[in-house]
């Protein structure tokens, strides 16, 4: 293709130019989705080490102060902020694709982006339903109250009745 060649003529710079320019346009054009593809980024990444965060027991041995409410708070934000995130990425997405002539053209980058958008809205929905199972199995959520030693040992006799 021209745009790969080694033979360097004036033809050769305005095609690089005007593909250059074309470039330009099409990122000041969809500026507001790839800002909003990035704060997803952010976001969806907070959320992610937060989770690493939940699992992680020596954080509750070690707690000072008010991080654990802290964190909590910051979990909240995550919450909310995703989702709407999430629905404003896919309305943009949707008018990218009104606008575009060519999508075929597009069509990989166009999967990326709505593949991005409803992974994270899955993954929130499958970490509630996950906290949900492990705490009817016994298993402690860190969102619950603390379980006891009575709490374990009536779980214990329910599954002994069970089998």
């Amino acid at each position: 293709s021209p745009l790969h060649c080694i033979d360097f003529t004036e033809e050769l710079l305005e095609e690089h130019e005007a593909e250059a320019e074309r470039l330009k346009t099409y990122l000041n054009d969809n500026k507001e989705l790839f800002e909003k593809v990035a704060m997803r980024q952010q976001v969806w990444s907070k959320f992610m080490e937060l989770e690493r965060r939940a699992k992680d027991p020596s954080r509750l041995m070690n707690a000072r102060g008010n991080s654990l409410l802290l964190e909590e708070k910051e979990r909240n934000k995550v919450n909310k902020a995703l989702p709407r995130i999430e629905e404003e990425l896919q309305e943009l997405i949707d008018t990218w694709r009104g606008r575009m002539v060519d999508s075929s053209k597009w069509e990989g980058e166009l999967q990326s982006l709505h593949r991005a958008a409803e992974g994270g809205a899955r993954a929130a929905a499958g970490g509630r339903e996950l906290a949900r199972e492990r705490t009817k199995e016994g298993v402690p959520c860190l969102r619950g109250r603390p379980r006891t030693y009575g709490d374990q040992r009536s779980y214990d006799t329910e599954l002994r009745l069970k089998r």
